[in-house]
This record gives structure tokens, sequence and C-alpha cells, in this order.
């Protein structure tokens, strides 16, 4: 992406950029035992709250687009798989998956 300081980046080199600068933070923070949910909301939105949108709407079409660019297994750090096992409850343990 080359942009000079009197352009802005388009929606889609934003959301790309966003989303790489996440998948970062997510690889660097998880190896260091800090990376959650919480944190990861945290940095999310340090790193949008630096555009301008019209309304919530159009932040969270942007949010959701940022999230939809991040690499499957670095989601699947911050958020693993929950499925329900045969008892009916919830579990992350693949293994007791119903």
């Amino acid at each position: 992406m080359t942009t000079s300081i009197n352009t802005r980046p388009s929606v889609s080199e934003a959301t790309a950029l966003i989303a790489k600068r996440m998948s970062r933070a997510i690889n660097v923070e998880h190896e260091m035992g800090l990376m959650n949910v919480e944190r990861f909301n945290q940095l999310l939105n340090h790193r949008v709250d630096r555009f301008s949108f019209e309304n919530e709407t159009a932040r969270a079409f942007f949010v959701k687009a940022v999230i939809k660019q991040i690499n499957k297994e670095e989601y699947r750090k911050v958020f693993p798989q929950m499925c329900m096992d045969a008892n009916g409850n919830y579990t992350y343990d693949s293994s007791k998956w119903a």
C-alpha cells in the first residue's frame, strides 16, 4: 500500500492492514500468554478508533471486515472452537465432542 500524507487508504486497504497487524499481535501475545478475548478487543478497538465513521453501523461493518481477514489459525488462538459433548455441555476439549 502506497499512500502519501494527503491521501487515505481505501476501505479494503485499511481492513487488510489492520488484519495483518492484528494477526501479528495475536501471535506475539499468544506466545507470551497474554492474548485473550478482552485483549483482542482492546487491540482491535485501538486500531479501529484511528478511523472516523458516519455511524456505529459503518464501524461495525468495518470491524467485521477486519475480523474476516484475520487468518483462521490466529483467530482460533483467541476464540477456540467450542462444541457440545454427549451430556449437552459446551466444551473446548475436542475429544469430548458428541
